[in-house]
């Protein structure tokens, strides 16, 4: 009786022990990446476990203007201003004359993403595999400084399971990594528009010019 019984244990902990064995052996790990470069800017999910990746459903937030939204690209405005100071020094000023610096304000609207997703909730990802949830490459230098305040404010949390539906830490991370460089004296605004007229007029600051 008491041989049979610890057969029956042995036999219930090996059992346990392939279980689990089997769990790991398809776990997945999502991270979120981030690039920041001259020419790339993105944010990626990927998967660097062994097993793929269920989503779950996933949450944007932007913590400047207290939104949440399922994917990026919803949260971004539609227009932005950036001012940067100039100095214009003219012939006719004296060597130790310094001139006011003049306001320059250039106004961009988010139209050049290259990649972006909406809601990914219910999509795979497959070990090694991975979601561009959003990305421009080859920006000029107005929406590079636009793109990067923008995502500085914003953070990214992905829920997922493995096959088995286990209960997984979600994924999460801050996008604050973008404002690490400052803004160098420039000064970001973000504003809605009309989609056929563009920004309200009544919007935007003086001596501005549109790219």
């Amino acid at each position: 009786m008491i041989i049979a019984g610890l057969a029956a244990y042995i036999a219930y902990l090996a059992f346990r022990s392939q279980r689990t064995h089997n769990k790991n052996s398809v776990k997945p790990i999502l991270n979120i990446i981030v690039g920041d470069y001259e020419d790339d800017i993105f944010v990626r999910i990927d998967n660097n476990g062994v097993g793929p990746a269920i989503v779950q459903g996933i949450n944007c937030y932007d913590a400047e203007k207290n939104r949440v939204e399922h994917n990026l690209y919803t949260l971004i405005p539609e227009f932005a201003t950036i001012k940067e100071p100039r100095i214009t020094y003219q012939p006719s000023m004296k060597a130790d004359e310094k001139p006011e610096p003049e306001m320059i304000v250039t106004t961009i609207e988010f139209d050049t993403l290259t990649d972006f997703v909406e809601d990914i909730a219910g999509r795979t990802i497959p070990p090694g595999g991975s979601i561009m949830l959003l990305r421009m490459t080859n920006p000029d230098k107005y929406h590079k400084v636009a793109l990067r305040d923008f995502l500085s404010k914003c953070s990214v949390k992905v829920d997922y399971t493995d096959v088995y539906n286990s209960e997984l830490a979600p994924c999460y991370r801050k996008l604050d990594f973008f404002g690490r460089g400052g803004l160098n004296g420039q000064k970001v605004e973000f504003f809605e528009g009309n989609e056929e007229q563009g920004p309200n007029p009544r919007d935007l600051p003086t001596n501005t010019r549109n790219l």
